[in-house]
């Protein structure tokens, strides 16, 4: 009978599971991390004051960065009405939205509002209505 494989924390103390440790970066991924949050503002503020016939100008440049091309392009896609990119520049802008659970209690719940609106003549009259219910219940 085969021996089952250890669940929890199969390696020794102190043996790692990836003994190499993890793998560098790409020099393109290392780049963007040097990029400031105001440098990507910056980009962005530039991008949105555009038209799309001028951000696609702008971003045919030769000398136009990478990170400068997915500003553009978020931004465009953004523009043009693609939910999951205005959705992810928001959320870079503002942070995501935590949802908050809260409890209503007594003194947090809201006043319970009744609005009576008049009825311009095209009321239903209360007895008429259970009169109308009761008929259609013995048919």
């Amino acid at each position: 009978m085969a021996k089952a494989k250890p669940r929890g924390k199969p390696f020794a103390p102190g043996v790692s599971g990836n003994p190499s440790g993890k793998p560098p970066l790409p020099p393109e991924i290392r780049e963007f991390r040097k990029t400031s949050y105001v440098e990507f503002l910056s980009h962005l503020q530039k991008y949105g004051g555009m038209s799309t016939k001028e951000l696609n100008a702008d971003l045919a440049r030769d000398e136009v960065t990478q990170f400068e091309k997915i500003c553009g392009k978020i931004v465009g896609l953004a523009g043009e009405g693609d939910k999951d990119a205005r959705r992810d520049l928001l959320d870079r802008l503002w942070g995501k939205v935590k949802e908050q659970k809260e409890e209503l209690t007594d003194a947090t719940r809201p006043p319970q509002v009744i609005i009576t609106l008049p009825d311009n003549g095209r009321g239903v009259n209360i007895q008429q209505l259970e009169e109308s219910k009761s008929d259609n219940n013995h048919v």
